[in-house]
């Protein structure tokens, strides 16, 4: 069985079908590491290093 590609011949994302749908699964199953540094909040951006212009 062979996947069928996102990306159509002209380099953009396809539209999804039912089938697509069907086999998405929760990141919880799928990558429960990736979810565990998603909600620890890793990534995410810090406060500004400089001041902006609301503090003038």
């Amino acid at each position: 069985m062979s996947k069928k590609s996102l990306i159509d011949k002209d380099g953009e994302v396809r539209e999804l079908t039912e089938d697509d749908f069907k086999k998405f699964r929760p990141i919880s199953e799928e990558k429960p590491a990736l979810l565990a540094k998603i909600k620890k909040g890793i990534g995410e951006r810090g406060a500004s290093k400089v001041a902006n212009k609301s503090t003038y």
